[in-house]
């Protein structure tokens, strides 16, 4: 086999690689989304998960896919209430035009007046380019990084503080380290 031949094999079978690293975790997502939709309708909106919802087709779709379904929308959406412990308000302003019998005005999706929907699409792309960048294709990796790796269902992040040693001890020096000069040999 010529090196050119050696080499094309190589990248194909690279391809390949993040190409099943991608679907995977696409595979995850969807899992992990349908599985916290089913838990979201009965916990929060008070509904049966085999229960049939029409969602309208997106139209101010900015960072998701713009072929989306209002379905796969939703889904979505609903993974992140979730995965953020918020509900639709947190991004989406409410339409009094838009109100269900006995119920609270629904949201205006397409409505971008409210600054965490601009937070929520930032984050968003920040964690799809730590998938593609150091994710994808990597040995012994349980799952993407989603919202919820760092939220962990709390809008509000909990900071992380290390266990304390007490067995090493930090000494904080305002001058800069310096290296000790050798004895002179005389």
């Amino acid at each position: 086999m010529t090196a050119i031949a050696t080499s094309a094999k190589g990248a194909l079978k690279r391809w390949r690689a993040a190409f099943r690293g991608v679907a995977a975790m696409i595979l995850f997502v969807i899992g992990a989304t349908a599985q916290s939709l089913s838990i979201a309708q009965s916990t929060w909106i008070g509904s049966s998960p085999s229960r049939s919802h029409h969602y309208p087709s997106p139209t101010n779709l900015k960072v998701l896919p713009k072929n989306l379904t209002g379905s796969q929308v939703q889904t979505i959406m609903n993974q992140w209430n979730v995965e953020l412990g918020v509900r639709c308000s947190a991004c989406h302003q409410r339409d009094s035009d838009e109100v269900a019998p006995g119920g609270p005005p629904g949201p205006r999706f397409a409505d971008d007046s409210k600054p965490m929907e601009q937070v929520a699409r930032l984050m968003y792309t920040m964690t799809m380019e730590i998938n593609r960048k150091y994710i994808v294709g990597q040995d012994n990796v349980a799952g993407p990084v989603t919202c919820g790796t760092c939220h962990g269902g709390s809008i509000r992040p909990e900071p992380f503080v290390a266990p304390r040693d007490p067995r090493r001890t930090v000494i904080q020096s305002a001058e800069p380290e310096q290296t000790p000069t050798p004895p002179s040999h005389r």
